[in-house]
């Protein structure tokens, strides 16, 4: 059921140029199609995003290298971004979750109200940050490309665009969903840009309906990705899951130091046990570990130490898995990222 309600159309179109702010892989590749397409593209970009690391160098040295033009900046609202944009005429704005807050007036001033952000989950519902992470602990295959207009809330502006798809049962970890959004993203967004350079494309704008709203912060594995082994074996699996590539893996502590898992599952053909056998090895096979919970068993292929060495094969059976509740309770804070860093809040 389609609980946004239709007020008005919004017109885009011919453009001569495409300014985009953010980063990572999905634009890399958008603008790359695009110069090889003969579309103009600019990005602006934050310090964070700048310094990403993809494909062995960073998101600025990619940039160089294709010879893209670009600006880097930790505010949106300076002379130098206002000079940037000047420089080009009959432009669309798209934004995939950039760094920055923006406020009425730049919204007006820089971009004349029409910034399209691309947001990958149904809005209202799961706005804010987290990725794939939160969709993978709430064990949500259902997947969406919503392109909607930038307002000075968090993912609460009008809605221009909706697909809708699922997710395969194979994608299992934040880097598979990551794979097939993007597709499908680039497919949506690139047929766009090219309806975008040559006509005016009106499109029908919903508002969001804010009763049906939800909203989830960002997520800092090394923060927040603690294991709580009183959690059901299911919520242990998602969460592991929800940490795995291309994050640093969700942790637990062996033998007083921490460690994070990768590639876990969950098998029942092994029995039923007590909760206190639960976290113990009870069983090292050639590749994997097995670990007992109450209703079945953890198996986890990956067990890798502070200097990155898997150490799943040195783990001895008998040997107990556990996190202290002081970590438990720190792993509750909220992570607040900025154009240049994170930093937590209580």
């Amino acid at each position: 059921m389609n609980h946004q309600t239709e007020s008005l159309v919004f017109n885009l179109g011919p453009v001569n140029t495409f300014v985009f702010l953010s980063g990572g892989s999905l634009l890399l590749k958008i603008i790359r199609w695009a110069k090889k397409s003969g579309i103009n593209c600019v990005v602006i970009t934050s310090p964070r995003h700048s310094e990403e690391i993809l494909e062995g160098k960073s998101f600025q040295e990619l940039l160089e290298v294709d010879c893209f033009r670009f600006l880097i900046t930790d505010k949106i609202d300076t002379k130098e971004v206002l000079e940037f944009l000047a420089c080009s005429q009959n432009k669309a704005f798209f934004s995939f979750g950039a760094a920055w807050i923006f406020k009425k007036e730049v919204l007006t001033k820089l971009f004349g109200n029409k910034l399209i952000n691309a947001h990958g989950t149904r809005l209202p519902e799961n706005r804010g940050g987290g990725g794939f992470s939160w969709q993978i602990m709430m064990g949500n295959y259902l997947g969406y490309c919503q392109l909607h207009l930038v307002d000075e809330g968090i993912d609460t502006g009008n809605i221009i665009f909706t697909k809708e798809f699922l997710y395969p049962r194979q994608c299992r970890i934040p880097k598979d969903f990551e794979e097939f959004y993007n597709k499908k993203v680039f497919d949506v967004i690139s047929d766009l840009m090219s309806r975008l350079t040559s006509e005016i494309v009106n499109f029908n704008v919903n508002t969001q309906l804010e009763y049906h709203s939800t909203y989830w912060p960002r997520l800092n594995t090394g923060l927040n990705g603690w294991i709580d082994w009183r959690w059901s074996l299911a919520e242990i699996d998602r969460f592991i899951c929800a940490f795995d590539l291309p994050y640093s893996g969700a942790k637990t502590f062996y033998k007083d130091s921490p460690v994070a898992f990768r590639n876990s599952r969950i098998e029942f053909s092994e029995g039923r046990f007590h909760p206190f056998q639960t976290g113990i090895v009870y069983r090292v096979a050639e590749g994997w570990i097995y670990i007992a919970k109450e209703n079945g068993t953890l198996i986890i292929e990956n067990v890798i130490d502070d200097n990155g060495v898997d150490i799943s094969q040195s783990i001895a059976v008998g040997d107990r898995f556990n996190t202290d509740k002081k970590i438990l309770e720190s792993a509750q804070q909220r992570v607040i990222y900025t154009p240049q860093k994170s930093k937590t809040t209580p």
